[in-house]
C-alpha cells in the first residue's frame, strides 16, 4: 500500500494526540511524532521489524522531510524499539481507527475480526495456549488492535465486552 502526503498528514494529526512517554527533562534528539508516523508508515506497507523502520526512513528520508522536522535525522532501530516498547498501546491503538475514519454504507471499510492460537504456545502442559484476536481492514492492510483472550471458544463474546 502506498501512503499519500494527505493520509500521512491525516496519520500525523492523530499521533499528535499520544503522550509521550519519554523524561521531558535532558536532551531528546527525535521528535516523537516523527518517530511514530516514520514507524507506522513502516507497519502499514508491510515493514514488519524496527530495523525495517529505520531502513524505509532512511530510504524516504527526503519524502518525510516534507512533513516531519527530523532535526538529527532518522533515528536507529534502537530508538524505535525503546519508544516502541514506551508508548501506551491503549492511545496508540485509536490513532489507526481514527486516522481511517467512520464507516458509511457508501464507501465504508469493512472490520474483520479473526480468532488465532499461536501455534506451539501451551506445549507438553507446561504453559497454557495463547489465543489471540485481531481486527483487520482488509482494504489498507492494516491491523487496528490485537487482544490476548483466554479460551479459543469463547474469545468473541469475552474481547468485546
Amino acid at each position: 500500500m502506498e501512503l499519500s502526503e494527505e493520509a500521512v498528514k491525516r496519520m500525523k494529526e492523530e499521533l499528535g494526540r499520544i503522550t509521550d512517554p519519554r523524561r521531558q527533562w535532558g536532551y531528546l534528539r527525535h521528535k516523537l511524532i516523527d518517530l511514530l508516523v516514520i514507524g507506522l508508515c513502516s507497519i502499514t506497507t508491510r515493514g514488519e521489524g524496527f530495523d525495517e523502520m529505520e531502513e524505509m526512513g532512511r530510504d524516504r528520508e527526503e519524502w518525510f522531510q516534507q512533513f516531519l522536522e527530523l532535526p538529527h535525522g532518522i533515528p536507529d532501530e534502537d530508538t524505535f524499539r525503546r519508544i516502541f516498547e514506551r508508548v501506551n498501546p491503549a492511545e496508540l491503538m485509536k490513532c489507526p481507527q481514527n486516522w481511517l475514519g467512520g464507516t458509511s454504507a457508501a464507501g465504508g471499510r469493512q472490520v474483520a475480526i479473526d480468532g488465532k492460537t499461536i501455534r506451539g504456545s501451551g506445549k507438553e502442559g507446561k504453559h497454557q495456549a495463547v489465543h489471540m484476536v485481531s481486527a483487520w481492514v482488509n482494504e489498507n492492510n492494516l491491523v487496528l488492535g490485537q487482544l490476548a483472550a483466554e479460551e479459543s471458544e469463547t474469545t468473541f463474546p469475552r474481547v468485546m465486552k
